[in-house]
């Protein structure tokens, strides 16, 4: 999956086949995610986020592309968390095997060393929904990111 093709497709037509939420904390901070259209797999880290009236944050995230295979490494390394729910899952890292929390951790790590960082930014609460996608090559990085991409700061939507 090129930058370009996962350009190709609106943010809101994405679809997404499962998520894998590393760092919650009133919803996705960090996490891995399978887009079955486009067919992409990507780590996302939280950026930058601004609570909202209903309670459900506001966030922007970098995208980074996953290396082919990695997220079913991860996937499957998590068997001992039971079987996900669809299509977001906020596994519980506990067991009482020592090996499978070691095994877990260690393909997460693999994961992200060899995810392909993007200059893409997205906007959702919840990575199930998706309200937009910027290019960020040629610009620097900003303290507040909803001002910098031009997101009105009153309204939510």
């Amino acid at each position: 999956m090129t930058l370009e093709s996962l350009l190709n497709v609106a943010p809101m037509s994405w679809k997404v086949g499962q998520v894998i939420v590393l760092d919650w904390y009133d919803g996705p901070r960090s996490g891995l995610c399978r887009l079955t259209e486009p067919r992409v797999d990507l780590l996302f880290e939280l950026l930058d986020e601004r609570q909202t009236e209903d309670g459900l944050d506001d966030r922007l995230f970098s995208l980074s592309i996953l290396a082919e295979g990695t997220f079913t490494a991860v996937l499957s390394s998590l068997a001992f968390a039971g079987t996900p729910p669809q299509p977001v899952w906020v596994p519980r890292w506990q067991s009482s095997n020592q090996a499978d929390l070691e095994g877990a951790n260690a393909a997460v790590q693999d994961a992200k060393a060899l995810a392909v960082a993007t200059s893409l930014v997205t906007r959702t609460s919840d990575f199930i929904s998706f309200r937009g996608i910027w290019n960020l090559s040629a610009l620097g990085k900003e303290s507040d990111w909803f001002s910098f991409l031009g997101i009105d700061t009153t309204d939510p939507t």
